[in-house]
């Protein structure tokens, strides 16, 4: 357990915003405890480059000033935005790989079908699903948004020496206190659920089906030792650092929250 993560107060919160986890009730509850000092970056597309690089950080900081925390799909922890911004601390949550891809595809999906006739039917979910998750670039995106390469032994080192929280999205609340506690006691985490699917049908088939579940789990080799890395040997130590009233503090939270 790093120095920093005992401290539970920051300078600058920088969330690195994985696809479909959670990320988007995350920047709620970011925007609520900051307001106008934090910033959500622009998606990759129409910034100089497809990473927040501290060139660019340092733009967006003389616009907005006193920033205390930022957000966005471009932030990664495996280029130079901390060698420049020492006060910045990383965090971000990790979902189940598998049941992360299978929601990532059906978010593709249902994003395409906007204004115009879906291409996707339960005829031919499989055959869609199979040229989607044939792109090599999708697959292990988790350890690739943390060390840039899929390459476990980089990603642990860097979530290591740069003190990054990883939160599981499913235990979202417990992770939220810890994230609290442990970085950022001025944290506002109160929250309702934001981007969550209606319906998961397209994700579910897919998760039930033998031959999807074995594309998934193929495509996700290195995503499943580095998120079985975080829930068995760096969360239990979050939960340890905390201390004794996690569990009291953690029902309070989820009273509170009803």
């Amino acid at each position: 357990m790093s120095g920093r993560l005992s401290m539970g107060r920051h300078s600058m919160l920088g969330f690195i915003h994985l696809q479909k986890t959670a990320g988007i009730t995350v920047t709620w509850i970011l925007r609520s405890s900051y307001g106008p000092r934090h910033l959500d970056l622009p998606p990759p597309r129409y910034l100089a480059d497809p990473v927040l690089t501290a060139r660019e950080l340092e733009y967006w900081s003389r616009l907005y000033g006193n920033l205390k925390s930022f957000r966005g799909h471009s932030v990664v922890p495996y280029v130079d935005v901390d060698r420049v911004f020492p006060e910045i601390d990383f965090f971000t949550l990790f979902r189940d790989p598998v049941k992360r891809m299978a929601s990532w595809f059906q978010f593709q999906v249902q994003q395409k079908r906007s204004g115009r006739q879906p291409d996707v039917t339960p005829e031919n979910l499989f055959e869609k699903f199979q040229e989607w998750i044939q792109q090599e670039s999708r697959h292990n995106w988790q350890t690739r948004r943390i060390a840039g390469k899929v390459d476990i032994d980089a990603a642990i080192k860097i979530i290591r020496d740069k003190d990054i929280f990883v939160g599981l999205v499913e235990s979202f609340d417990e992770s939220m206190l810890l994230l609290k506690g442990l970085v950022s006691r001025d944290l506002n985490i109160a929250y309702r659920r934001r981007n969550v699917a209606m319906a998961n049908t397209m994700a579910q088939t897919l998760l039930e089906s033998e031959r999807a579940r074995r594309l998934l789990v193929e495509a996700n080799q290195v995503d499943l030792q580095l998120y079985e890395y975080v829930r068995t040997e760096l969360y239990p130590g979050y939960r340890q650092a905390y201390g004794a009233s996690l569990q009291d503090d953690l029902e309070t939270y989820r009273a509170s929250s009803k």
